[in-house]
């Protein structure tokens, strides 16, 4: 609650009869539009909750395309329906979260539903990479590369349930550490267990120290290989890609994960984005020099804790 209050403290900037717009599924929701009723605000809510005004009905995989979802959402009661390149239920209740900021400004839903069906994912941010890689063929990476946290993981993992590969292709899985977790660190990575079985993977691999817990509680039921660093098995992740095959990359920036996706890039003579500085994501690189010349501590997203080479251990792939 001292969370939810801290958050409502945005409501002080809205005048009377201002609009604020509440997830009707959070536990905290009760709370928060009690707060905006005594504004005198006009609340629109969006969720899966029956009440709410913008309300996702079902978020499905789509029947005849590979990586899309067929989303069904009802606008104050009136039905719409299509296809967009976000999947999972979490992307869906996003679109969800934007039709109410477009209703609120009076925006024509039709029109909004058919931006929609345009949306890609983004490079490190789920990005699906279809490859053709000289002997080797066709591969699929999904680029998960920018972060990680247990949401994120669960829902990436969650998404690669339906993935299959072609052919005689393999299944792949590289996840890299969750970082900044503090005391859940262990039990969180320990979390990932039964969503990764249930992917039904035929190789995984687990970059990063935390990853160890994990790596022991898959055991025997689910075999893995573990690695401090990503560059000490990045050259058998690539080898072990074989026409047809799909993989899912994903892990906290600083497990510098997004170097696999420049190195399948180069392979399959995609554009890649490699900035100068080998520490900086692709997708941020283009911040000014003044911002990349301040101090680390100073430069540090939620995930970018970058490990000292004097704190590195030199671990081989286990």
């Amino acid at each position: 609650d001292e969370i939810a209050l801290a958050k409502a403290e945005i409501m002080n900037g809205l005048k009377e009869g201002g609009t604020i717009i509440l997830n009707a599924d959070i536990s905290t929701f009760a709370l928060l539009k009690d707060i905006a009723l005594q504004k005198k605000l006009n609340i629109i809510t969006f969720g899966k909750s029956d009440d709410a005004d913008i309300r996702l009905l079902s978020c499905e995989p789509s029947a005849d395309k590979a990586f899309q979802s067929h989303i069904h959402m009802s606008v104050y009661g009136q039905p719409f329906q299509f296809e967009t390149g976000l999947q999972g239920e979490h992307n869906a209740l996003n679109i969800c979260c934007v039709t109410a900021v477009l209703t609120a400004i009076k925006v024509d839903i039709t029109e909004a539903c058919s931006v929609f069906s345009q949306l890609k994912p983004v490079a490190g941010r789920g990005q699906i990479l279809e490859l053709d890689i000289p002997q080797v063929g066709n591969i699929i990476v999904i680029d998960e590369s920018y972060n990680a946290n247990p949401l994120s993981m669960k829902a990436a993992l969650t998404n690669m349930v339906l993935s299959k590969p072609k052919d005689a292709g393999l299944k792949i899985l590289v996840i890299g550490a969750m970082k900044e977790l503090g005391e859940i660190t262990e039990q969180a990575h320990i979390d990932l267990k039964e969503d990764i079985i249930a992917g039904q993977y035929d190789a995984i691999y687990l970059i990063g120290s935390e990853m160890v817990p994990l790596y022991e509680a898959l055991g025997e039921e689910q075999p893995a290989v573990v690695a401090e660093d990503l560059s000490d098995i990045i050259e058998e992740i690539i080898s072990i890609s074989t026409n047809g095959s799909v993989m899912m990359v994903k892990g906290s920036n600083s497990t510098k994960l997004w170097q696999l996706i420049e190195r399948f890039k180069k392979l399959g003579n995609q554009e890649t984005d490699k900035p100068q500085d080998d520490n900086v994501h692709p997708e941020i690189h283009d911040i000014s020099d003044d911002a990349q010349n301040q101090d680390s501590e100073d430069n540090q997203d939620d995930n970018d804790d970058e490990d000292r080479p004097s704190e590195r251990k030199n671990t081989k792939a286990r």
